[in-house]
């Protein structure tokens, strides 16, 4: 009473997939491709959270940046990152956590 019936809970936890991912990128220019993906990640209505650069004089600058975007453009994002530079090495990954979500109701 009040509540969803079992069933139902149990359909929408088997849908409760947390997906992320990283990706090396080659990029011409640091700081354009940086802005750029900021650029991405707001058009598909997400944002660039921690990020941190590295390099100096004599050593390769390099960053590493954090990007969240809601679960349904995380497709469009892994696509779209060829237009930074030149992708040499993807990871993705998905958790199911129907079960806690379950658990927590």
């Amino acid at each position: 009473p009040g509540g969803a019936p079992a069933d139902t809970v149990a359909a929408a936890a088997a849908r409760l997939i947390i997906r992320s991912g990283s990706a090396q990128i080659e990029v011409d220019t640091l700081d354009v491709a940086i802005a750029r993906l900021r650029v991405v990640a707001a058009r598909l209505g997400g944002w660039v959270g921690n990020a941190s650069t590295r390099g100096g004089r004599d050593v390769v600058r390099s960053a590493e940046l954090q990007v969240r975007v809601p679960a349904e453009r995380f497709d469009e994002l892994t696509t779209g990152l060829g237009a930074l530079g030149r992708v040499e090495a993807t990871d993705v990954q998905a958790q199911d956590v129907g079960e806690e979500y379950v658990d927590l109701t």
